[in-house]
């Protein structure tokens, strides 16, 4: 069986080289705009048009194997940043908290077909507008979902993966090898072994082989290329940085240098514990758009539409820091609770003109 992956993402093409895959690339050019209610549904679906579309110009040996991967942070699904200004609003509104990060897989041959979604929750540390300002200058925010890099120039500020850390690179390459072998066996690794040394290179650190076009050694953390020959420096695991024999921490990055790691990407600790800060406004917002609404029809008497100007205040500045659904409800529903509530307010004033309107509530009371 022949596998062909249908991602042009360097990032795909290069774990599934590392992990000793032979494959052929191709491309489907399809209509990645589905409309779904929930995150997963959605990269799901798009995983498996992009399948469906390979497969259907197939050969009878061939595997499909097709990926689709999203940002997600506070329901909001972030694509890939379209200019430097969508890539700056990006990265503020993912630095200082943990985001999530979906990638579906579909694999499909003739004779069988399956589908699975992973996830991993990424937290970023804090950020200046400096640090930011840099980051978005380079080349790395601008063809990734999120608008960033977990493996390259990102990655000091990588505070903390939980779950796989392949999965944010755009493919699950442990989930991906154990479904494969239904579609393949040993056969396909098997092929790959003979040719993979020549599609390699050494990390001269631990010794270990890597992928010709990697930055960063996939064991040790280590920038490949970059290894200094004097013997008074040595090279911080993440950023790559050369630091004096002698230094216990990074000066560039904080990192422990006297810390073993079995992945460059487990940075301790102490470094930064990043919190998941979210913004309660918009729930507030939302709460009392709904109070005001409902208010209005249980007391017609009390100036609910008060609630409902306030929801519509605190659900516009809201709106600006990212949570957009709830603040939409409470936008919508502070507006009708507003008009509504107005409207009744104003009608029980002419009612009652003869009387003051307060006065007439102490009495009624």
């Amino acid at each position: 069986m022949k596998l062909i992956l249908g991602s042009q993402s360097p990032r795909r093409k290069e774990i599934l080289s590392n992990a000793g895959y032979n494959f052929e690339v191709r491309v489907s050019n399809v209509d990645e705009n589905v409309i779904s209610i929930f995150p997963e549904d959605k990269v799901k679906n798009i995983a498996k048009k992009k399948c469906d579309a390979l497969f259907a110009t197939s050969n009878e040996d061939e595997v499909i194997l097709c990926a689709d991967t999203i940002v997600v942070v506070d329901f909001n699904i972030l694509e890939k940043p379209k200019d430097k200004d969508d890539a700056r609003k990006m990265i503020e509104t993912l630095q200082g908290r943990t985001h999530t990060v979906y990638t579906a897989v579909c694999i499909k041959s003739n004779e069988n077909e399956e589908s699975f979604i992973e996830s991993t929750k990424v937290s970023v540390s804090p950020m200046s507008e400096q640090e930011i300002e840099d980051y978005i200058n380079t080349d790395e925010p601008y063809d990734k979902a999120g608008g960033y890099a977990i493996q390259g120039i990102f990655s000091k500020y990588i505070a903390k993966v939980q779950g796989d850390y392949y999965n944010v690179m755009g493919l699950p390459i442990a989930k991906v090898n154990q479904v494969l072998k239904k579609f393949l066996g040993n056969e396909n690794t098997e092929e790959a072994k003979k040719e993979y040394h020549v599609h390699t290179i050494t990390c001269c650190n631990c010794g270990k082989e890597n992928h010709y076009s990697s930055r960063f050694c996939m064991y040790c953390g280590r920038p490949l290329g970059q290894v200094t020959n004097n013997q008074t420096k040595k090279l911080c695991p993440v950023c790559g940085k050369e630091n004096d024999i002698n230094e216990k921490f990074c000066p560039a990055c904080g990192v422990n240098l006297e810390e073993k790691y079995n992945n460059f990407y487990q940075i301790p600790s102490q470094i930064n514990e990043v919190k998941d800060k979210k913004n309660n406004l918009s729930q507030v917002s939302m709460a009392l758009g709904i109070i005001s609404l409902v208010g209005n029809f249980i007391c017609m008497m009390c100036p609910f539409f008060i609630f409902g100007l306030i929801a519509v205040i605190l659900g516009i500045i809201s709106i600006k820091k990212g949570d957009k659904i709830y603040s939409i409800v409470g936008i919508v529903t502070g507006i009708l609770g507003f008009i509504i509530g107005l409207l009744i307010f104003i009608y029980i004033i002419i009612l009652y003109t003869s009387e003051p309107y307060f006065i007439f509530l102490f009495n009624l009371i």
